[in-house]
């Protein structure tokens, strides 16, 4: 036998036969909800690009990179690996801000963790940030 796989529009507007019932329905809405949330997630050749981008947010900011460096990866779990990545910058309050906002706008998941805002010997501010990204483990 062979049955087609449905999709959640498919089912909602009714183009399914009557043997599909709400679970179905539900585990079609959920496959794709993880399909979603897995796209968000960066595979290993797309880390350089996700370097690029922080970067880039970082720059379009007008705050000056002093460090941004890959941390060793960190196995968590069963499904994912934690990808930590060094940042020192140098700017003002409002462009540390505008980078924390335009990072969270990217379409990967990243999170900041262990920020610090000090002054250096020149009276500069500088923002020490350890963003972090999660690669899924394909075969746990």
């Amino acid at each position: 036998f062979f049955f087609k796989q449905k999709t959640a529009y498919e089912i909602a507007s009714g183009d399914w036969s009557s043997d599909v019932c709400s679970s179905d329905l539900q585990m079609v809405e959920m496959e794709e909800t993880f399909s979603y949330l897995l796209k968000q997630l960066p595979a290993t050749h797309e880390t350089p690009g996700l370097l690029d981008d922080i970067t880039y947010a970082g720059t379009s900011t007008g705050l000056t990179f002093v460090k941004i460096n890959w941390m060793p990866e960190i196995e968590k779990e069963e499904f994912y690996t934690e990808l930590p990545i060094k940042i020192d910058v140098v700017g003002d309050y409002h462009q540390f801000g505008n980078f924390v906002s335009e990072v969270a706008k990217l379409p990967r998941i990243v999170s900041l963790h262990d920020f610090s805002v000090t002054m250096d010997k020149d009276e500069r501010l500088i923002f020490n940030v350890v963003a972090k990204t999660y690669r899924y483990k394909e075969n746990p």
